[in-house]
């Protein structure tokens, strides 16, 4: 195999391990050197496309330098799509720094160490959506439903098989689904477009849906749809290993590609995958074999092959697929791009478009990034110098003395800096000057807070506010307010919807094309449509849930009003809204009606079952069992209101009973079968012949079959049984209301003596507390009384002890003034008479 020259060097791996083993038998064809067929015999009047199939690898069969040419122009054109689309490149790169997912100092900064926060705003807006996406496209039970087109038992229940061999598929079989779901509609937030391809793999052997990330989708910019222009799919990391696995089975061409080059001509492609190893934190390192990587473009065109008798025949440039190897131009196959019984030639879809929001022009559309790009840009700006004047304001910076000899003069300040300055003086206080940081703008922040809030609105992220739905608020109102809220959300989730419709009738296509079967075809034809398993109707749960919930109202009032409906069918979407599919748990298969003896009607009748007739039967008894069980129920009193749905169905039943026993007297007059007439199944040419005859037999059965009750004798024996039920209703109902009124009054009497108890209680617990009220107002009284008595017999004591205390003086004094008295009597008799007293 030419491939592995450029391997066989390579230390540790043995060609041997991967050769081809040589077909059996004669091939009709000797590949040549450099990859291409000479034919052993060619056949001049042999038809080329009656040896080559139709899926075949046409570049087996072609001239080298033919292939050379088509590689070459097919490269330029690649070339020209890919610089049409340079602008939409560099702001996508641009648009990978606003996510913030990664922490790294800014290089652009003002000064060392500001800050260089990225806002969330964006990755908020992505990932909110990827999230709200994710759960509508990939619900538990499986992102496909299978709709059966008609009421035919088969392809319903074909249906319901190919659903659920198309979610088994995508849940289990095919392990990358899920995974390359979820990564394609993480980058639909951010680049606004995301392609799906759908083919049948010939190394995994099964239908296989990929995710191609819009950089590696080449489309003309201006082209307005993805399948009416030139596309390119970029395989920009094929390893070796594959690339062998693809010659060996005849996929690609068997041909010397030498050591994987580096492809340099798509600058922004290298320098997008540049920024997302960035951010996801990836380093390239040496690599082995099966870490090196062919770039191989898969372009989807029209071209005229010369070699292909299928251009000669129409003259005109026809759907072809041509892969590419970059590093050396080598064309590895050409395959023709349409179904072999399409005469006109129309090119197959592989790829779904999945956009986010539409743009201008072009396939692209506009995600997160484009749409709230500038003021979330802005954002951080604001955001990062109301962060650095905080920090400034917390920590300044400033200046220290040292004669005025400043170090690094030029540099800026970095917080908290002290830089050396010669202090005239050397007064330190002099020398130290901090600089006047003021902190963040309050006129800033509130710029900030205002952009938020816009571009919340306009990425539709600001929380839904349900304080005005109250619980009593109703269904319709409730689902105004949701709708006006997720007007966004609703169209953008039509978007992803249409788009998954899209990839379902593609994955359909190709397990029709895979189908070994001819009993499975049924699975995958035009009778059966695969949908997309989400409600186009209702971006959320919850939407669905009151939609369903307000159906359901509208329906039971509706049957209120005597309307059919489908009961059923709504409650069954209401459970598919709660998300519960097996409905047969919750909701029993539905009974057919009941072809019985006359006692099993009437009783499936009076429990609501359906009954039916049927031609066998012995109709004179059935009808006659029939309304004795409808007089029963007329003249018992407790049946007559609670069976009127009973009693209309089996007057129903019998009118059934009235046709058919006519159909069949009809029949036996004509000799006709009877099945036949009962069916309708009597040819228009057949059916004029005996019209008259018919007519005939009918005044016969008509004349024979008993007379009719009469109308109004019915209807007064049926009044007159009504009244008497009535009657005896009313009279039940009079000795029950004589009953209650004695029950009444006989309650209304033990009321009263219950009432008049507890009156005499309650007066008696007064008495007795206003009674102990007063024998404590007299005790106090008696108290104050005696305390009154008490101070008044101290009050006396007191004074009797003055008086006591007073007239004890009083006797004393007189004693002194007694005593004194007499002194001065002794002292006048001692003294001398006349001169005996001078001298």
């Amino acid at each position: 195999m030419p491939v592995f020259k450029a391997l066989e060097a390579r230390e540790g791996f043995d060609t041997t391990e991967h050769a081809i083993p040589e077909d059996e038998g004669p091939r009709g064809y000797t590949e040549t050197e450099d990859g291409g067929i000479v034919f052993d015999d060619p056949d001049e009047t042999q038809a080329p496309q009656d040896i080559i199939e139709h899926d075949a690898n046409l570049a087996l069969f072609m001239d080298e330098g033919d292939l050379d040419e088509i590689a070459g122009e097919l490269q330029e054109q690649v070339e020209d799509d890919t610089k049409s689309r340079e602008e939409w490149e560099e702001t996508y790169i641009k648009g990978l720094d606003l996510l913030g997912l990664k922490i790294e100092e800014d290089e652009e900064a003002p000064f060392e160490g500001a800050s260089a926060i990225r806002h969330p705003l964006v990755a908020e807006a992505v990932y909110r959506y990827q999230a709200r996406a994710m759960k509508e496209l990939m619900p538990p039970r499986g992102p496909f439903r299978g709709v059966a087109r008609g009421s035919d038992p088969r392809i319903i229940d074909a249906a319901r098989e190919s659903q659920s061999r198309l979610n088994r598929w995508a849940r289990h079989d095919a392990e990358e689904y899920f995974a390359e779901t979820d990564q394609l509609l993480l980058c639909v937030g951010i680049q606004g477009a995301g392609f799906r391809k759908d083919y049948y793999d010939p190394l995994l052997q099964r239908p296989t849906s990929r995710f191609i990330p819009s950089e590696n989708l080449i489309a003309s910019f201006a082209a307005s749809s993805l399948h009416e222009t030139r596309v390119t799919e970029v395989i920009p990391s094929m390893p070796v290993t594959t690339m062998m696995h693809y010659m060996h089975i005849g996929a690609y061409r068997s041909i010397d590609l030498g050591t994987p080059q580096e492809d340099m001509s798509h600058q922004n492609a290298k320098a997008i995958q540049e920024a997302k190893e960035e951010i996801t934190g990836i380093a390239p390192s040496g690599l082995t074999l099966d870490q090196e990587f062919y770039r191989l473009h898969e372009i989807h065109t029209d071209l005229i092959v010369s070699d292909d008798p299928f251009s000669d025949e129409v003259d005109v440039p026809i759907p072809y697929i041509v892969t590419i190897e970059t590093g050396t131009g080598k064309v590895l196959s050409i395959r023709r791009n349409w179904r072999k019984d399409d005469e006109m030639f129309r090119r197959r879809r592989y790829y779904t478009a999945y956009r986010l929001f539409p743009a201008l022009s072009g396939i692209y559309g506009y995600g997160y990034v484009h749409l709230i790009g500038n003021p979330a840009t802005a954002i951080n700006k604001i955001l990062n110098a109301t962060v650095d004047a905080g920090q400034f304001a917390n920590m300044p910076a400033g200046f220290k003395s040292r004669s005025l000899n400043i170090d690094d003069n030029d540099a800026p300040l970095s917080f908290g800096e002290l830089r050396d300055v010669d202090a005239p003086d050397g007064d330190l206080n002099k020398g130290i000057v901090m600089l006047p940081f003021r902190g963040p703008n309050p006129g800033l922040v509130q710029l900030m807070q205002n952009l938020e809030e816009t571009t919340r609105r306009l990425a539709s992220t600001a929380d839904s506010s349900l304080a005005e739905m109250k619980q009593e608020m109703p269904v319709g109102t409730t689902l105004a307010l949701l709708d006006k809220q997720g007007e966004v959300d609703s169209v953008t989730h039509q978007r992803l919807y249409q788009a998954q419709y899209e990839h379902a009738k593609r994955l359909k296509e190709v397990f029709a094309e895979t189908v070994e079967k001819e009993e499975e075809a049924v699975l995958w034809s035009d009778q059966i449509d695969i949908m997309p398993a989400s409600d186009p109707s209702a971006s959320s749960k919850t939407e669905r849930m009151l939609k369903a919930q307000e159906r359901l109202n509208f329906a039971m009032n509706a049957k209120q009003h005597g309307i059919n409906v489908n009961m059923r069918a709504h409650f069954e979407d209401s459970y598919r809204a709660l998300g519960d599919e097996d409905i047969e748990r919750y909701l029993p298969p539905e009974e057919e009606a009941l072809t019985g003896d006359a006692l099993s009607e009437n009783t499936a009748a009076l429990a609501g079952r359906a009954i039916k007739p049927s031609l066998a039967q012995h109709h004179d008894a059935h009808m006659q069992s029939h309304m004795a069980f409808i007089q029963t129920l007329m003249n018992d009193p407790m049946m007559a209101q609670s069976s009127q749905t009973a009693v209309a169905a089996l007057q129903g039943h019998i009118v059934e009973h009235f046709a058919m026993k006519y159909t069949i007297q009809t029949a036996e007059q004509l000799g006709i079968p009877v099945e036949q007439l009962a069916e309708g199944g009597i040819p228009p040419e057949i059916e004029q012949q005996i019209a008259v005859p018919m007519a005939q037999a009918a005044q016969q059965i008509l004349a024979a079959m008993p007379k009719p009750p009469n109308p109004e004798e019915v209807a007064i024996k049926t009044k007159v049984a009504e009244v008497q039920a009535k009657g005896q209703v009313d009279k039940e109902l009079t000795a029950m209301r004589e009953e209650g009124a004695i029950q009444r009054q006989r309650e209304k009497i033990e009321g009263d003596i219950i009432k008049s108890r507890e009156a005499n209680r309650s007066r008696q617990e007064t008495d007795r507390a206003k009674l102990a009220g007063e024998l404590r107002k007299g005790d106090q009284q008696m108290a104050n009384e005696r305390q009154r008595n008490q101070m008044q017999r101290d009050q006396a004591s007191e004074r009797h002890a003055q008086d006591m205390e007073k007239s004890d003086i009083e006797i004393e004094i007189k004693e002194i003034d007694k005593d004194i008295k007499e002194l001065d009597l002794k002292a006048k008799r001692a003294e001398p008479q006349g001169g005996e007293g001078e001298e």
